[in-house]
């Protein structure tokens, strides 16, 4: 499912299941300890359930030159305070590519 931009690609999480621990550890380095990360070992294991091809909750994974460069999310009514709203797109990147402008080329 790859989609070139530029000479970034995007790709299922389904397709780089290598990279699930380097998401959590983000994850866990962001948010730490609170109500959604409890701990690393968690959020591995939630982020496994993510695999797969054509249904939601789906993670599309950013790679640049063989670089893993971040995450977009697409979930299912990810907020309780907004019902009205069904499907959410989140999109995580390291913060070394933030500093380097990645999300402004996707």
């Amino acid at each position: 499912m790859k989609r070139h931009i530029k000479s970034m690609y995007i790709d299922l999480l389904t397709d780089n299941e290598k990279i699930i621990p380097t998401i959590a550890r983000w994850y866990f380095e962001q948010w730490g300890n609170t109500e959604y990360i409890f701990s690393l070992e968690k959020e591995i294991e939630k982020l496994s359930k993510y695999l797969n091809h054509s249904k939601v909750p789906l993670i599309l994974t950013v790679i640049k030159n063989n670089e893993f460069l971040g995450v977009a999310q697409i979930k299912e009514y990810e907020m309780e305070i907004y019902p009205e709203f069904k499907y959410w797109l989140g999109v995580f990147l390291s913060q070394k590519n933030i500093e380097r402008k990645v999300l402004q080329k996707l």
